[in-house]
């Protein structure tokens, strides 16, 4: 597994774009039906990309429309609001900081890769 390096350019500014990684899911996603991803051991980031909308969690669990359209759980502090257990639609790079499983619930039919960098 790769680490996640930012290229930098001649006048040492961060480009666009990530190094490739050796350690990539390929999930084939059916709409409706929820799946379960393991965090392969020594990531410490993700990168997603996929061809259909698809909902995550950073857990285990099974998850059906029903789990997906129930209203989260909403909680109010002194400094705002939150929903504090939405999923989150289709991410992008994130950090796995002791995340070891993830849920994946596709919306549609398409296909999720996941690329691991240590």
């Amino acid at each position: 597994m790769q680490p996640l390096v930012m290229t930098r350019d001649v006048y040492d500014e961060v480009m666009e774009g990530v190094q490739a990684t050796d350690s990539v899911t390929l999930v084939m996603m059916t709409g409706g039906t929820s799946q379960t991803v393991v965090v392969p051991t020594n990531a410490k980031k993700v990168l997603f990309s996929a061809t259909s909308n698809f909902m995550i969690r950073y857990a285990s669990g099974t998850l059906t429309s029903a789990t997906v359209i129930t209203p989260p759980t909403f909680s109010s502090s002194g400094a705002g609001t939150a929903y504090t257990s939405a999923l989150e639609l289709n991410p992008s790079l994130r950090t796995l900081a002791g995340v070891t499983v993830m849920t994946v619930f596709p919306i549609e039919t398409g296909y999720l890769t996941m690329s691991w960098f240590g």
